[in-house]
């Protein structure tokens, strides 16, 4: 499948295709822009992610968005796409509180 009718009142209007859903996915994901990466191996308690997170702005990290894979072993790993910034500092407050980070990149 190449592509999905958009009907509008029992008339089509047009059609979305794969290339306009992965045009909207790379938008919305920043993919194209500038930006650091931190990724964090986090167990599935909702406050940890809470705590990485504000980990993360306390120490100059300016999130753009969150990606996270299915959990494995009650953990996910969340991937968080920054502003351009130096990710040293980040890394070793996050390793500091007990969380594991899988890659850092500036």
């Amino acid at each position: 499948i190449g592509g999905l009718p958009v009907v509008r009142k029992g008339k089509l209007v047009g059609i979305i295709t794969e290339t306009d859903l992965l045009r909207a996915f790379i938008d919305m994901m920043g993919i194209l822009n500038a930006s650091s990466r931190i990724d964090v191996a986090i167990g599935t308690d909702p406050g940890l992610f809470k705590k990485a997170l504000h980990l993360i702005e306390d120490n100059g990290g300016d999130v753009i968005n969150v990606g996270m894979t299915m959990p494995r072993a009650r953990k996910r790993t969340y991937y968080f796409r920054l502003a351009p910034c130096d990710t040293a500092v980040i890394k070793k407050a996050l390793e500091n509180e007990g969380y594991k980070v899988v890659a850092a990149m500036d």
